[in-house]
């Protein structure tokens, strides 16, 4: 929204008819004919008069891409249109009346991209992970926290490493964390106290997900790299092998690959997070490559730039910012793993003396 003006559409969720009497299910399908209608209503007003307009269709499931079908009677009235598919959609299985429909086909996987592009015979272009790194980026070096952990994981090696560093005589600190808590909050909240805590964090664990079945062995670059990048931290995990992903995290130390051996690979992350000159060079050098090639920004100009549109004014400033971001950072310095593991148990490395830091998700942690 800080790049290009936008309206925001939202569809409802539509209830399954199995079952239920005939006068439920025709109520419920006049009930959608009315959401249709005020969708396509929303839309007319949201139109900019001059132009150009484009209709992003952001598809989670197969039935998002059927709602598209509501807009139908306005359809002309834009300029281009995108159907973004999630990781969930295959295109064997799309609906090829709505997908043919489309200028474009967007995918954050290149192979789902390609597989939409050989089965509907669409244009699509690959949107990588990538997060509003501009606004929540952070070198500070202020990190209570030495590892941290947020949704999917390899349980074989994070049973042993949570077991080992969350002992009670260990120095380190190890946080299970999640953005979904008891009280409740917009996603703008949530994706505040993700950063945040980020932020606080010296190291992230990031896995691949080629056990997941619907990436087929193709485990694309996801948003959880980016955000670990933007915030600062060092990532261990295992790296994401999918189509086009090689090229985009190619740079020194971007993903430190864990030993398969549970003790190699506990005193493999003890050793990394001891080196404290090693750390502030990697910090600063993930932080420099998020700005400078994983940003939405990136992502929304290539699409423009596929669909042959100008870049508008508020776009042009965010590029021109991450570019004077990047140049704020000293290009960082070529630093070498350990070369070997030692088995002993490290202190903590000496921090900067702690300062108060706000726990209210609204406060941002980006001291650069």
């Amino acid at each position: 929204r800080a790049s290009v003006p936008t309206e925001c559409v939202i569809t409802p969720r539509a209830h399954a008819a199995t079952g239920v009497k005939r006068f439920d299910f025709l109520r419920q399908q006049a009930q959608v004919k009315a959401h249709s209608r005020r969708l396509c209503r929303q839309v007319s007003d949201g139109l900019s008069r001059t132009g150009p307009n484009v209709l992003l269709v952001h598809a989670v499931a197969g039935k998002d891409m059927t709602w598209a079908k509501t807009l139908f009677p306005v359809w002309s009235h834009f300029d281009k249109t995108v159907l973004l598919v999630n990781d969930t959609i295959q295109a064997k299985a799309a609906n090829r009346s709505i997908a043919e429909k489309f200028d474009c086909i967007v995918s954050l996987c290149a192979d789902i991209a390609k597989d939409f592009e050989d089965e509907i015979g669409i244009p699509t272009v690959f949107w990588p992970g990538h997060s509003d790194v501009l606004r929540t980026y952070s070198v500070q070096e202020y990190r209570p926290i030495d590892l941290l952990l947020i949704g999917r994981r390899d349980l074989d090696p994070h049973m042993v490493l949570h077991k080992h560093f969350n002992r009670a005589d260990s120095d380190r600190l190890f946080v299970d964390f999640v953005t979904r808590t008891q009280t409740p909050g917009t996603p703008e909240e949530e994706f505040r106290l993700l950063m945040n805590t980020h932020a606080r964090s010296q190291a992230a664990f990031c896995y691949e997900a080629s056990n997941v079945a619907r990436f087929k062995g193709r485990p694309p670059l996801m948003g959880r790299w980016v955000h670990a990048w933007a915030a600062g931290c060092t990532i261990f995990g295992t790296r994401p092998t999918g189509l086009g992903v090689a090229e985009r995290i190619d740079w020194h130390e971007a993903i430190l690959e864990l030993p398969t051996d549970a003790t190699d690979a506990i005193q493999y992350v003890e050793s990394v997070l001891s080196d404290a000159e090693c750390m502030a060079s990697r910090r600063r050098r993930n932080v420099y490559q998020a700005l400078a090639r994983h940003d939405t920004r990136y992502r929304i100009r290539d699409l423009l730039d596929h669909l042959g549109m100008e870049h508008p004014q508020s776009l042009r400033f965010g590029l021109e910012k991450l570019e004077q971001a990047c140049a704020s950072l000293e290009e960082p310095i070529e630093i070498s793993r350990p070369k070997e593991v030692r088995s002993v148990r490290y202190r903590h490395q000496i921090r900067p003396k702690s300062r108060p830091v706000s726990t209210n998700p609204q406060q941002a942690p980006f001291h650069r």
